[in-house]
């Protein structure tokens, strides 16, 4: 070999020692030695544990809705026509559009169509087609197809070194584990078994058990640490002969140990700022107890007690229509799962947490579940600093009544679509805020008060603005069901424009009415709501519907971002007061009522407001830290009552186990796209290298050498460059 061939092998070998530095880190946070599951071990699990465990984990979907409990029933003739079109090669998920795969499994399928397709591939939604198919159905052809969907998953998986999209996403993992445990479940007490099959299923069990333990993956703020810790247990329940087993089942329970305490609250709700994410932290918790009674790991008592309170909480969300009110990552067509169940009457009418930062009233529950008779109000202004699935909606109002979401939100915004940031936004709910306010890190709400009369209900909330020179208040009045006046004001030194924009929900539509009053009416049904905005308007309301700029008037339904009405209101900063009545009745009736009259001299604590109801005139004033209606036949006063100074203490205690669990994990820096593009200039720097060496062997021959030294020295030093100071 000649000195200029071994002085370009040298180059070689230092570029790729560059790359090496470059990838170093990534390949090393998620390697997982392979797992020894074959012979005894193998056989070993062909009968432990015991059926019923197996099966009970089969059962325990982790949250992508393609699967999860609140999915839409699937017969068998859909679920057979499913996997047939994934037989053909195309997935068909749920609210979204087929796309295109790869049968069996390829690499290339991870970068299939959105970002929602992808994450339901890389979390084996595909695999769990085939078995609704064959659990559906009982034919052999599916079961085969899902083992060899899991046998090629299992082989591209197993010559990965870093992933690829979704690949190992902490929730796709999370997910495949008890589609996995199903699988085996239905295969491994079979005489036809094959060898090569089961210790396919079974590594991919242990390298997916292997990489949702480790801490630098472990996603602790969010209900994606939930998933995994309570996956962990679960790969505990159902792989109990693989080596890793009991380790990883006590490491799910120790970590959910520390996250239940900050993940839902005494009080019932999950702390993840939605209603959706409500139901699916229930389910959560309910699986994490099932899994504690198949001996992984003993239930601490507050499980027990949060499981309970999770159901209470739930049923005061559930509408007997099966619906939910949309407040956070919430979608405005989720229902309970069961079409023939109507779900039972909520334990009381009035309810405070002023822990989680709500209140949900209902009206007319003796009627119960005779919609036109009842209405709920929900009232949020939870921020906890996790801000998972958070919205701007501090304060917020939402109004369902006689079947009809007349206040409601944007809700769960599509991640890939346009206008996401949006609707995450101030744009996306009806709180009060100064316009240009950042929607992030807003300041704490204060309950100052509360109260429940029976036929009148009443809340105060105030938070400060981003700049703590004003003071946001709203006061929310419920009469009847019936009548709703929220009272909006501003206090303090900031000058400026104060919104807040009221959403209607899809399913209605507008009717002319004169200003300043609006009626939306529900389509196909006489029933209206009419919203008059009476006090210190800085500009006539306007109506949207469906406008993209300024982002004003949705709804997501199906995932599907749909035009709704929407009425923008505006008041001047530094003091103002403005009340909005909303008043929802048979459209004939409600045109033929008065409309409200705010009395003079109204202030942000002392107003006093006029409604037009079925019964006559009704006053509703508000002064003194009380609230009074004065119906014709009985008067109704009530005091707010300020919460507990106790309850400081119990949100503190939410935020200190946050921040503990904060100091014990950090994540690792996803930097995969930055080492992409420095590997792609490493091979343009390498072309330009030996471009110049040709050139240098042409016209000046003995300056290839030191040329080639000084290249030697230079990819290796660029290499740590990159890993060290750019990427570190």
């Amino acid at each position: 070999m000649n000195r200029y061939r071994l002085a370009f092998l040298v180059n070689l070998v230092m570029v790729l020692v560059a790359l090496a530095l470059i990838w170093e880190a990534e390949v090393r946070a998620y390697w997982v030695w392979p797992a020894a599951v074959g012979g005894p071990v193998l056989q070993r699990a062909r009968v432990e544990p015991v059926p019923a465990v197996l099966q009970a984990v089969a059962k325990q979907r982790l949250g992508l809705p393609a699967t999860y409990e609140n999915a839409p029933k699937v017969d068998t003739a859909e679920a057979v026509r499913k996997a047939e079109l994934l037989l053909s090669g195309t997935v068909e998920i749920h609210r979204r559009p087929p796309v295109t795969v790869a049968v069996p499994f390829e690499r290339s399928n991870f970068k299939v169509g959105k970002l929602s397709h992808q994450l339901f591939i890389a979390g084996l939604v595909p695999v769990d087609f085939l078995l609704q198919a064959y659990r559906s159905s009982g034919e052999e052809r599916f079961l085969r197809a899902a083992v060899d969907e899991i046998v090629a998953f299992e082989r591209v998986d197993r010559f990965s070194l870093v992933p690829t999209g979704f690949q190992w996403n902490d929730h796709a993992l999370a997910n495949s584990m008890s589609i996995l445990a199903e699988t085996w479940s239905y295969i491994r007490g079979r005489q036809d078994l094959d060898p090569a099959a089961a210790e396919a299923l079974l590594r991919l069990a242990a390298r997916t058990a292997d990489r949702l333990a480790k801490p630098e993956f472990f996603t602790f703020r969010t209900n994606h640490g939930i998933m995994q810790s309570v996956a962990l247990m679960q790969f505990a329940a159902a792989f109990p002969t693989l080596q890793a087993a009991p380790a990883h089942g006590q490491l799910g329970c120790v970590r959910l140990r520390e996250q239940v305490p900050y993940y839902i609250s005494d009080e019932g709700a999950t702390l993840e700022h939605s209603a959706g994410y409500h139901e699916f932290g229930r389910q959560l918790i309910d699986i994490a107890v099932q899994l504690t009674e198949l001996g992984v790991c003993r239930a601490p008592p507050d499980w027990l007690h949060k499981r309970e309170a999770t159901r209470a909480f739930s049923a005061l969300l559930w509408r007997p229509d099966r619906s939910m009110p949309v407040f956070g990552n919430t979608d405005g067509t989720d229902r309970l799962a069961d079409d023939d169940v109507v779900p039972p009457m909520p334990g009381r009418a009035f309810s405070l947490f002023p822990v989680s930062g709500y209140a949900v009233w209902w009206s007319g529950l003796d009627a119960w579940p005779t919609q036109d008779r009842l209405a709920q109000t929900v009232i949020g202004w939870s921020n906890y600093p996790t801000r998972a699935h958070k919205h701007a909606d501090d304060q917020s109002v939402l109004v369902w009544s006689r079947g009809v979401s007349w206040l409601t939100s944007v809700g769960y915004w599509p991640y890939d679509a346009t206008g996401y940031g949006d609707a995450q936004s101030w744009s996306g709910a009806n709180a009060l805020h100064f316009a240009g306010e950042p929607a992030q890190n807003i300041p704490l709400t204060k309950l100052l008060g509360a109260a429940d009369a029976g036929r009148l209900r009443a809340i105060a909330l105030e938070r400060p603005d981003n700049t703590g020179s004003a003071l946001l208040r709203r006061q929310v009045v419920e009469l009847d069901g019936s009548t709703w006046l929220i009272a909006d004001s501003v206090s303090g030194s900031r000058a400026g424009k104060v919104e807040r924009l009221w959403t209607g929900s899809a399913l209605t539509e507008w009717a002319d009415a004169g200003e300043p009053a609006f009626i939306m009416k529900a389509k196909g049904s006489p029933l209206a709501a009419r919203m008059t905005m009476l006090g210190e308007l800085s500009s006539p309301p306007r109506r949207h519907h469906g406008d993209a700029n300024p982002f004003l008037g949705w709804n997501v339904r199906s995932a599907t971002p749909t035009p709704a009405p929407a009425i923008a209101v505006t008041q001047d900063g530094p003091v103002s007061l403005v009340v909005s009545v909303l008043q929802v009745d048979d459209e004939k009736r409600l045109r033929a009522l008065a409309a409200p009259t705010l009395q003079p001299g109204a202030k942000a604590d002392a107003w006093s407001v006029v409604v037009e109801t079925r019964d006559g005139p009704v006053p509703v004033r508000w002064a003194d830290g009380q609230v009074s209606a004065g119906f014709a036949k009985q008067p109704v006063t009530a005091a707010l009552s300020s919460p507990e100074p106790t309850l400081l203490a119990a949100r503190a205690g939410v935020v200190a186990a946050y921040q503990a669990m904060g100091t014990r994990y950090t994540r690792f820096r996803e930097l995969i796209v930055y080492r992409y593009r420095l590997t792609a200039l490493v091979g343009a720097l390498f072309v330009l290298q030996e471009l110049i060496v040709f050139g240098l062997r042409r016209r000046a021959p003995g300056a290839v050498l030191p040329m080639r030294g000084l290249a030697a020295l230079f990819w290796p030093l660029f290499g740590g460059f990159c890993a060290y100071v750019f990427l570190g």
